[in-house]
């Protein structure tokens, strides 16, 4: 009767004894693709205490707990004294995108002002613009965006600066020389009849011949009289390392009376890149709209326009240690009874610079010649870096048998 007693007892006391009490946990990530949570979900004992950790994606940081859960900690507790739900919110990287500008010029892009760093989430899409202002001219895109596309667009997955390069609107135009006033026939056209005048017109960058036409330029003559040339041509300087020459053919008015005053381009006429073994800068611009008023009266002789560096496949000299390319504003010849042009090397000077310093060197020689164009190659023995040239005054002559007037040019190169 006794134990029967105490088996009534026990089962009384377990019938009479609480089930344990579950309360779930359920974690999330906002946005879905931002990060995961761990555990995503799991149930615990009333009074455990849980931890919670939040893992961000590629391009996306933690920033804070919320719902049941708070802090900025990837890592958190929660106490489970009911059902809780916590979210682990995450937000994109961010990234500066600093915008410079080489030159004169602006960058408008819909969010940040020019020249500001500014963040932007990972993965976002900004199309910058460059916009010209007065005579400059949008040329390049440099650093962490490439190319000359206007607009374009760039994608921030890190932090990156983007420079637009801006060069004068002038400068591709360096000049215009009235070479020849009815002095050239008018089968170089291939049209018979009158005497023509030859017009050379010399640019800064190399041009693509496939783009010129006579249509591209305006011939302005002092009364106002606007002249479109009967035919244009980039010959005889049209080798490798040159075309930056294009000879007018036309009526542009008279040597005396009504000399041509300016230059106009008024049709796409596009730059293209230098090659290999040229020093120069280039860039690839359409010269539509530009114009000089640089135009060499005929008596006045030819003049150097244009200078630099030349190696590789462009060398054509046969000794040496630097070859310096030069060019005259119109073909030249020699001017001194008995001269060859291969004698001319000895009038030219190549000036190299130490601390302010210019030290004077002589060519060994002279190559490019005996073509009928306006470049020469200036072979020299020094290995110290020409940066000027120099050529004697009544050396050298233009077709018209002017002579030239003492000239120098600096020898740049183009930054790396």
């Amino acid at each position: 009767m006794r134990n029967l007693f105490k088996l009534l007892t026990v089962i009384l006391f377990f019938s009479c004894s609480e089930d344990p009490v579950i309360y779930t946990l359920t974690a999330t990530a906002n946005p879905a693709e931002g990060g995961s949570v761990s555990p995503s979900s799991q149930q615990y004992d009333s009074g455990d205490v849980a931890t919670v950790t939040a893992t961000p994606s590629s391009e996306y940081v933690f920033q804070s707990w919320s719902g049941s859960a708070s802090g900025s900690s990837p890592s958190t507790t929660v106490t489970m004294d009911s059902d809780k739900a916590v979210v682990a919110n995450f937000v994109k990287k961010k990234y500066a995108l600093t915008i410079n500008v080489e030159g004169e010029g602006s960058v408008t892009e819909k969010v940040i002002k020019v020249g500001a760093a500014t963040d932007y989430n990972s993965g976002t899409v900004v199309e910058l613009t460059a916009v010209q202002e007065g005579e400059w001219f949008f040329v390049e895109w440099t650093g962490d965006l490439t190319g000359s596309e206007n607009p374009k667009e760039i994608t921030i997955d890190k932090a990156k600066t983007v420079t637009a390069v801006f060069v004068k609107i002038q400068d591709p135009l360096v000049s215009a020389f009235f070479g020849l006033d009815n002095e050239l026939p008018s089968l170089l056209c291939n049209q018979p009849g009158s005497l023509l005048d030859g017009m050379p017109v010399n640019f800064k960058f190399p041009i693509d011949a496939s783009s010129l036409s006579e249509n591209d330029f305006e011939v302005v003559d002092n009364i106002g009289n606007i002249h479109t040339p009967v035919c244009v041509s980039l010959a005889p300087a049209n080798d490798n390392g040159e075309n930056r020459t294009v000879l007018l053919f036309g009526e542009f008015g008279t040597a005396v009376t009504n000399p041509p005053v300016e230059v106009r381009v008024v049709g796409d006429l596009f730059t293209t890149d230098t090659l290999s073994g040229e020093s120069a800068c280039s860039a690839i611009i359409n010269l539509n709209g530009i114009t000089t008023k640089n135009v060499i009266p005929l008596a006045d002789g030819p003049s150097l326009f244009f200078a630099q560096r030349i190696d590789g496949n462009l060398n054509e000299c046969n000794s040496g240690t630097q070859t310096i390319q030069v060019a005259w504003n119109g073909g030249v010849t020699p001017y001194i009874s008995g001269d060859k042009e291969s004698d001319l090397f000895k009038y030219y000077v190549g000036y190299s610079e130490s601390s302010g310093v210019l030290t004077p060197h002589v060519p060994i020689s002279i190559a490019d010649i005996n073509d009928n164009d306006n470049f020469h190659q200036l072979c020299f023995s020094t290995s110290d870096k020409i940066v000027k040239v120099s050529m004697a005054a009544n050396t050298v002559e233009d077709p018209n048998h002017d002579p030239n007037l003492y000239s120098e040019i600096d020898v740049p190169s183009c930054p790396q």
